[in-house]
């Protein structure tokens, strides 16, 4: 008798987290504009945001010649040098796109990213990301020259408001004095509200299904 009240009080848990979830994702757009704290930690969860990517520093370091991404240039035009630093602060936690091309294109760029604090440490880079993958799938072989070995660009999931910096370096020294630009960008590949809500029903789904094996194996031992 308990068992079966304890089985029907999970299904009763089951169907009221389902319909919160549901009104939860009826109702996001309030939810988004009474309670933006909120909204913005879903969107970051599921790999979504168009507010503004960095926090301008208060005052750019000019003397120490810090050069930063803004909301204004989320991408730099620089001359390629031996090796040289980019600097940005996150607005939000978010997945972010780093990539790189030289103007014109005709040669990989090395991308490595740091946290500000320690430049020893590389925490991403391009060289790990094989060019036959992603946006960048086939560009050279189009241009009838060989695949490079690694991309030119990644992504890595940013803490808000910790400072990294953005190394980039040439593949072979003869690439030294070209122009290239360098972008910092949203990830592609967020999880819409709804499907947000599909997710949470499969989690739902799962942990009943491993409730009922747990009771029936359970009950199968007592016997």
């Amino acid at each position: 008798m308990n068992n079966s009240k304890k089985g029907r009080g999970v299904i009763k848990l089951f169907l009221l987290l389902s319909a919160a979830a549901g009104a939860f994702v009826l109702f996001f757009p309030l939810i988004d504009e009474r309670m933006p704290s909120l909204a913005e930690r879903v969107n970051a969860f599921r790999g979504y945001y168009t507010g503004p990517l960095f926090i301008d520093p208060a005052v750019q370091d000019s003397a120490g010649g810090k050069e930063y991404f803004t909301n204004q240039y989320h991408g730099i035009k620089d001359t390629m040098k031996d090796q040289q630093l980019y600097y940005f602060i996150p607005a939000a936690d978010i997945k972010l796109v780093f990539s790189s091309r030289y103007e014109p294109f005709n040669a990989p760029i090395i991308l490595n990213l740091y946290r500000a604090d320690d430049l020893k440490t590389v925490i991403a880079t391009d060289l790990e990301v094989p060019f036959e993958s992603g946006r960048q799938r086939g560009a050279r072989s189009q241009m009838g020259e060989d695949v490079p070995d690694h991309a030119n660009w990644f992504d890595y999931k940013c803490r808000k408001g910790i400072e990294y910096a953005l190394k980039v370096l040439p593949e072979e020294n003869g690439d030294i004095g070209k122009e290239f630009v360098v972008h910092i960008d949203p990830a592609d590949g967020w999880i819409s509200i709804p499907g947000l809500w599909a997710l949470f029903e499969v989690f739902l789904i799962v942990l009943l299904v491993l409730y009922y094996i747990g009771k029936f194996a359970r009950a199968g031992r007592k016997h």
